[in-house]
């Protein structure tokens, strides 16, 4: 497996772990260190940051998937 696609899998992982904890409201992925979002705007707002997060997260693993965009530039590659 190479870099590119390791990144692009933790990506994916991540942003639906973010969207699916958001949406479902999971208490240990609230309990955790979603309360200073929290306090900040609320729980719904912090609903849909983490939403929002998980779905940028995801769109950039996506479209690297499909070649328009290329996420080994952000990470240094030397290719």
């Amino acid at each position: 497996m190479n870099k590119e696609l390791a990144i692009q899998i933790l990506l994916v992982a991540f942003g639906l772990f973010s969207i699916l904890g958001a949406y479902f409201e999971w208490n240990f992925f609230y309990n955790n260190k979603v309360w200073r979002i929290i306090r900040l705007i609320g729980r719904s707002g912090a609903k849909i940051f983490y939403i929002l997060i998980g779905a940028i997260l995801f769109m950039i693993a996506f479209l690297d998937m499909i070649h328009i965009i290329d996420i080994h530039l952000l990470f240094g590659h030397n290719g």
